[in-house]
């Protein structure tokens, strides 16, 4: 059994060791509809010794608890110290708690299943993310990468070609002492000769 309640902890093994095909359970399924037993002590459709030996049930009764649209979870079942305890009204009770067990069991398990879901869902999310940031550290890796290869090849072009960096500067040079003879070349106020430089200077 899934679950017990009313009978001493340590006598729960001993009554159901034996093969469970046997039990009123399982007749209770195979029938499909309830099963009210009025003397246990001569119950022929089923065993159930060991429960009156263990318990001193003497009369029990048993319902299936269903399940929407498949098969039932299984029976729930009753016993009672008095032969005869039990009466229709009882059963259709008894029907009707089986009704609510089934749909506490049916909502447990649709929580539990999205749980899973969403704890699915949460390290498929984690899992990409980890992805990007791994893509971001290679690709910052590769600009590096590059960046020192660029570098490189620019060292490279440098010393194999020396000169260009003279002619730079000569270029340079000659351009600052273009500006330095023009400013020289400034004509003062009120100098003809001052008017006559610029204009050769101009000329040249």
């Amino acid at each position: 059994p899934r679950a017990v309640a009313g009978w001493p902890a340590s006598s729960v093994d001993e009554v159901f060791e034996t093969d469970t095909a046997r039990f009123q359970a399982t007749y209770t399924l195979e029938r499909g509809a309830p099963v009210v037993s009025d003397d246990l002590a001569e119950e022929s459709r089923f065993d159930a010794t060991n429960i009156t030996l263990m318990t001193a049930a003497r009369s029990a009764a048993s319902v299936i608890i269903p399940q929407a649209g498949r098969a039932p979870y299984g029976t729930l079942v009753v016993h009672a110290l008095t032969p005869a305890a039990f009466h229709r009204d009882d059963v259709v009770f008894l029907e009707r708690v089986a009704v609510v067990l089934g749909e506490a069991v049916t909502r447990s398990r649709e929580a539990a299943a999205r749980c899973e879901a969403e704890a699915r869902l949460r390290e498929a999310d984690q899992r990409e993310h980890a992805l990007q940031a791994a893509d971001h550290v290679v690709a910052a890796g590769q600009r590096v990468v590059e960046d020192h290869r660029d570098a490189h090849r620019e060292r490279r072009r440098a010393a194999a070609d020396p000169a260009g960096g003279h002619m730079a500067g000569d270029d340079q040079g000659k351009r600052h002492e273009g500006r330095i003879e023009k400013r020289r070349a400034q004509p003062r106020k009120g100098s003809r000769r001052g008017a006559t430089e610029v204009s050769h200077t101009i000329r040249a």
